[in-house]
């Protein structure tokens, strides 16, 4: 009986068995999983499903898309700029297609949805002309036209605009930077020579005047509106030689021919008017009343009249005569509130000598106290002693002084003419006191050098020896 229950049993089972030799029941009980079918334990793990086989056994692998004949139901997760072949690893929904040629140029993160271009070439964004484009990236190029809005491109630290040719920007450009330019531009750094001329592709200057004077010529204003330069003294040794900033032609920085830089780490901003330059800013001088730029206010006598004359002299002691001397300069403190602008030089000669000439000149001063180099062009030849008269020299170029302490300086061929000369009392109290052989305190009144007559030097020569005497008056003519 029990032998016969077992042949039974064998029989219903291969009955029951398909061709593989197993029958559901055989699987279909607790702790079975679909996945057992195949070499796949533990089930199938990011985003693969389980696929069969033609041998008869399961996989687990992503499921395929026909790019071609685009699938419904799938998430695409990337594109082939190239193809316009699609990758997929899990489905989502209402996917649209592209058809034929389109190609996929965008997709929603989000939903997987694509949008679609029938470019035959690279894709393109076309969005709402209405209303502000996004552009985002940090490689590759990015091509941006829009009819309307406004258009923000997002590329990462740095944007980068090159070209065959200079980008012209037509319209106004805000800037929101902190620092004081607003923007990077060129830098020229000068240590040699005499003299350099801008140009539109210079932004900000830096002159070391170690080696002596300095000019910096400007470009025409008159072609070159709203030019910005920035002039820079930075030597890297001490010294007192001077920059001066000249403009093209007979332009003017406001109002005055030239401009004379006279200290270390001076600096000006200047901007082109179209028909002249004025200063932006600068790091001495007076604040305009109700402006917050700063500059030097021209200086301009009251009443001036063709011989309205200024000198070293503080106040209005009566002048004293001095006879001349041969083979040294003499130098008296000047000093300077205002910027202004000269035309002449001149001295008064009290007695005179027939055949007999005098100089006059401009020196500045250094971190002492001394005087050091000349102003270029202030030095303008012989004056001739041949009469009783005030007798002067137009500059060729009428030089502008910033506030400064500078000296006027003299100097003559014979020892013949006597010169009108300043009060003691009336010297400028700004060189010191020294002790006279009594041993009381005697006020400096100016500065003499050894020197064989002739132009004079660019430096003022050494030693200095102090003077404690009436110098000589040497006259300047302001005209602004």
């Amino acid at each position: 009986m029990i032998l016969g229950m077992m042949v039974l049993s064998v029989a219903v089972f291969a009955n029951e068995a398909d061709g593989a030799g197993l029958v559901w029941r055989a699987v279909n009980k607790a702790g079975s999983l679909i996945s057992d079918l195949g070499d796949v334990a533990g089930g199938c793990t990011g985003g693969k499903t389980l696929h069969y086989q033609s041998n008869s056994t399961f996989i687990c692998k992503l499921f395929k898309v026909d790019t071609k004949t685009a699938q419904n139901d799938v998430f695409i997760t990337g594109i082939n700029n190239q193809t316009g072949a699609i990758t997929t690893n899990q489905f989502s929904v209402n996917l649209k297609t592209c058809s034929g040629t389109d190609k996929v140029s965008a997709i929603d993160n989000a939903t997987g949805h694509v949008t679609c271009t029938s470019d035959s070439g690279l894709a393109s964004i076309n969005a709402d002309t209405t209303s502000a484009q996004l552009i985002s990236g940090v490689a590759g190029n990015t091509t941006v036209s829009t009819a309307a809005g406004t258009t923000t491109i997002n590329l990462g630290s740095n944007v980068l605009m090159t070209g065959g040719s200079a980008q012209t920007i037509s319209k106004q450009l805000t800037i929101n930077d902190p620092r004081i330019n607003g923007m990077d531009l060129n830098f020229t750094r000068i240590t040699t020579g005499t003299s350099t001329t801008l140009t539109t592709t210079t932004s900000t200057v830096s002159i070391d005047l170690k080696n002596g004077n300095f000019t910096v010529n400007l470009p025409t204003a008159t072609s070159n509106t709203g030019e910005l330069f920035t002039i820079v003294v930075n030597s890297t040794s001490p010294n007192m030689n001077y920059l001066m900033i000249d403009p093209f032609g007979t332009e003017k920085i406001d109002g005055a021919l030239n401009m004379n830089l006279t200290k270390n780490m001076d600096f000006v901003r200047i901007d082109s008017t179209g028909s002249g330059w004025t200063v932006i800013n600068t790091n001495h001088g007076d604040v305009d009343s109700g402006s917050a730029l700063v500059r030097n206010k021209p200086f301009v006598l009251a009443q001036r009249f063709s011989d309205k004359w200024i000198t070293s002299s503080v106040n209005h002691l009566a002048f004293g005569t001095l006879a001349a001397k041969t083979a040294s300069i003499d130098a008296t403190p000047f000093l300077l509130s205002r910027t202004t602008t000269f035309d002449k030089i001149g001295l008064d000669v009290s007695t005179l000598l027939a055949g007999g000439t005098c100089r006059a000149g401009i020196y500045t001063s250094n971190e002492h106290g001394f005087p050091k180099n000349l102003v270029t062009g202030s030095d303008v030849g012989t004056m001739s002693t041949a009469a009783v008269a005030k007798v002067n020299n137009t500059f060729a170029v009428p030089i502008t002084l910033t506030p400064d302490l500078y000296f006027l300086a003299v100097q003559c061929s014979s020892t013949t003419p006597v010169l009108r000369a300043i009060a003691v009392g009336g010297v400028p109290s700004v060189l010191g006191y020294t002790t006279n052989a009594a041993g009381a305190p005697v006020g400096v009144t100016g500065y003499s050098s050894t020197f064989t007559y002739a132009a004079m030097p660019n430096t003022f020569p050494k030693p200095y020896t102090p003077l404690s005497t009436t110098p000589y008056a040497v006259f300047l003519r302001p005209i602004g």
